[in-house]
């Protein structure tokens, strides 16, 4: 007999008001690179190993080669204004290429400590480092952005991984829907058939 298939649990993401607390709450170290993973949703070893030559500052953009990318592709993502700003207030380390890094300008490897202390005094529950990925792709969705800009945009190897977030969208697709709506309005409607000839004898008044 073949296991029953357990239902996937929806993927949790924060929200605003979390993301507030949440930001408040981290070391001063870690806030900017949590910060750019909520701009970006970058897996969070590319987010550790993020050199400055993936960074194009003039251009806004941010490049992950394949050799990298879990899906085996080069990505390239534009950059939000903010996570610009991110990065330009980061202070540079003058022998390595490493944009998050330690005072010895070695990568940091493990954030989890400062992170997990951080939800604690936040008091977020059931966040880990990866619900900071799905937290940019709801809130994509949640703002309009369709759903093959959603995959575009994190870098998903498929689009069933998008379909996730498609939950998050029904006023969008009530919104999208109204419009048919309207082609069939009733007060858009209008009866073209001729009038029926009335049937009966009609009374004639003859004047004398």
């Amino acid at each position: 007999m073949k296991p029953f298939r357990k239902t996937r649990k929806r993927d949790r993401f924060l929200s605003q008001e979390e993301i507030s607390r949440l930001l408040e709450h981290l070391p001063d170290h870690q806030r900017p690179m949590i910060q750019f993973a909520l701009l970006t949703g970058l897996r969070r070893t590319n987010l550790l190993n993020l050199k400055w030559r993936q960074v194009d500052l003039i251009h806004g953009l941010l490049f992950i080669s394949a050799q990298e990318a879990k899906g085996g592709l080069d990505l390239r993502f534009p950059l939000a204004p903010e996570a610009m700003e991110v990065l330009r207030n980061v202070p540079r380390h003058p022998t390595s290429d490493y944009v998050f890094c330690k005072e010895n300008g070695n990568p940091y490897r493990d954030i989890y400590s400062g992170f997990r202390l951080a939800l604690k005094r936040a008091g977020i529950q059931g966040c880990t480092i990866h619900t900071l990925r799905h937290t940019v792709g709801s809130h994509l969705v949640m703002n309009g952005a369709d759903l093959a800009t959603a995959k575009e945009l994190p870098g998903h190897r498929n689009i069933q991984t998008t379909l996730r977030y498609a939950h998050l969208a029904q006023d969008h697709k009530r919104e999208a829907i109204g419009r048919i709506g309207k082609l069939v309005a009733l007060d858009t409607y209008v009866d073209t058939k001729p009038p029926e000839k009335e049937e009966g004898v009609k009374a004639i008044t003859l004047t004398p």
